[in-house]
């Protein structure tokens, strides 16, 4: 079977502006002062955890964006 690459493209190109805007929050959490403050420092770990997790799946979604 062929594969369509433009849709496949843009499949890639929304899930990356998905993955961006959820990573665009997280960073404006992580940013807030009143999060830090109200936050048990193990949710505070696990919201920077997910940030280095949405970090690297956009890598990698540029990475597959890149081989098309």
């Amino acid at each position: 079977a062929e594969i369509d690459y433009s849709e496949k493209l843009h499949e890639l190109e929304k899930k990356l502006k998905e993955e961006e805007q959820f990573l665009q929050w997280i960073r404006k959490l992580l940013a807030s002062e009143w999060f830090r403050q109200k936050a048990s420092p193990e949710v505070v770990r696990v919201k920077e955890k997910k940030k280095e997790e949405v970090e690297e799946k956009i890598l990698k979604i540029k990475e597959e964006i890149a081989a098309i």
